[in-house]
């Protein structure tokens, strides 16, 4: 089953996050600081969630970082964010987000941009469908 990584600095919406993503199919594991992410980013990760404004380093530095590690360049990062302004979109694009979605969300619509995220990289939340074994 996927792992994903659940960036966010927000006790509740973290928590919140953690259970939607399990509840989808995958393993969650969770951080609350880009430090905290950084430091421990050597584990097996299938996709990140990120707060692009997080306490430390801000989510566009973490996912900066990402994508300029060969290890962790390719894993899809879906930027979970309240800020609706077209300039913090671009900006995580740019950083190098796979997605971008604004709260409030529905849970179905945080399950579509998973899923399409782990579909990039050739994975899935379903059995058998491009996930690992394991």
């Amino acid at each position: 089953m996927p792992t994903a990584l659940i960036v966010e600095n927000d006790d509740d919406i973290r928590e919140i996050l953690t259970w939607l993503i399990r509840l989808h199919g995958l393993d969650a594991e969770s951080a609350a600081t880009g430090g905290e992410t950084l430091a421990n980013i050597g584990r097996h990760l299938d996709l990140v969630t990120l707060n692009p404004m997080l306490p430390d380093l801000d989510g566009f530095e973490v996912c900066e970082a990402l994508r300029s590690c060969r290890a962790t360049r390719l894993i899809p990062v879906l930027f979970i964010t309240s800020l609706a302004m077209p300039e913090i979109r671009t900006r995580c694009v740019r950083a190098g987000g796979s997605a971008v979605l604004t709260m409030p969300f529905t849970p179905s619509s945080l399950f579509e941009a998973l899923d399409e995220a782990l579909a990039r990289q050739g994975r899935s939340t379903e059995p058998g469908i491009g996930g690992r074994s394991d």
